[in-house]
């Protein structure tokens, strides 16, 4: 994912890479899984109030990965968001 900003007085528009790779990755999903089995394994009281199993959430976090990553490449360069103010112009790209 990137952030563009292109203040008006600047020539260059300024790219703030935002690594969303440590996000959107099955270490990630893994990680939350092992979290979610410990945590019901050791009786946590909030672990009661989630309406999902731990396999459930992993599965659905899976499945948003594949999304994300499926339209990142078909899709490359997708502006998310464009904001356009008197300041600066503000670009999120997928």
């Amino acid at each position: 994912m990137r952030i563009i900003v292109k203040p008006e007085e600047f020539r260059f528009p300024i790219p703030i890479l935002f690594p969303s790779v440590l996000i959107f990755n099955h270490i990630t999903a893994i990680i939350g899984l092992v979290v979610l089995l410990i945590a019901r394994t050791c009786g946590a009281k909030w672990i009661k109030s989630l309406p999902l199993s731990p396999w459930n959430c992993f599965w659905m976090f899976h499945r948003l990965i594949i999304a994300y990553w499926i339209t990142r490449f078909r899709i490359p360069g997708w502006k998310m968001v464009e904001v356009d103010s008197p300041d600066a112009r503000v670009t999120i790209k997928l």
